[in-house]
């Protein structure tokens, strides 16, 4: 058991360092192309499914073998950025169907960004009387700066993940403005008319993303209550 939790923490953390080297390349490289966006996108999908987050006993199988895995991105906020320029890029060249598709997963995207936030910050709290530590989550106050003594964790975020920008200004936005900005994609997810759903032309797979939009409906909700 001790190696397999280690064999997931070393490609959680190759997983990483793949998703800064993609977005890097993108962002610098190749902003307008999907193709290094859609990579970027796909390696952040594939943390979740290293972490085993959606056991079957929990959330049940997917519909259906060819529908999307929706779950992943309600619990991945590195898909935010990813899923913004594929947006984007989508928007540019007029195929608005595509940029409707990825809307409601850039809404789960934010979503998970204020959930992600919302543990960090109950960690902090309960950390803050209990530790007597002189260091900072980001290293910068221990006794010892030599990478040698940092965590690999510590590493990755600030050589790696944190040489883009973008990634940064993510991980530093607030609380309130993760909320704003869920709330605002979710304003602009379509949704199926009423009829629609009471007919029988309804696929299975719009029905699973009808029932997904309605489930980061009272997700959101939720967090607005918790937060």
């Amino acid at each position: 058991r001790g190696i397999i939790e280690k064999l997931r923490r070393l490609k959680r953390e190759m997983n990483s360092i793949s998703y800064s080297s993609y977005f890097y390349g993108a962002e610098h490289f190749a902003k307008d192309q999907p193709q290094l966006w859609k990579r970027c996108l796909d390696v952040a999908l594939s943390m979740n499914e290293d972490d085993g987050i959606f056991p079957d006993h929990v959330h049940g199988p997917k519909l259906s073998k060819s529908s999307i895995e929706h779950n992943a991105y309600a619990t991945t906020p590195q898909t935010v950025l990813p899923l913004t320029n594929m947006i984007r890029i989508a928007q540019s060249k007029g195929n608005e169907k595509r940029s409707n598709e990825l809307q409601l997963f850039l809404t789960a995207g934010c979503i998970a960004a204020v959930s992600d936030k919302l543990e960090r910050l109950k960690r902090e709290l309960e950390g803050a009387g209990s530790s007597g530590s002189s260091s900072d989550d980001d290293g910068t106050n221990t006794d010892s700066s030599s990478m040698e003594k940092r965590p690999l964790g510590q590493f990755i975020q600030q050589y790696f993940l944190h040489r883009s920008r973008s990634i940064a200004e993510m991980d530093q936005t607030t609380l309130t403005a993760l909320l704003s900005r869920a709330d605002l994609e979710l304003t602009k997810c379509q949704s199926p008319e009423n009829d629609f759903l009471s007919s029988n032309e309804m696929d299975l797979a719009s029905y699973e993303t009808w029932l997904f939009q309605n489930y980061l409906q009272q997700h959101l909700r939720n967090l607005h209550r918790e937060s």
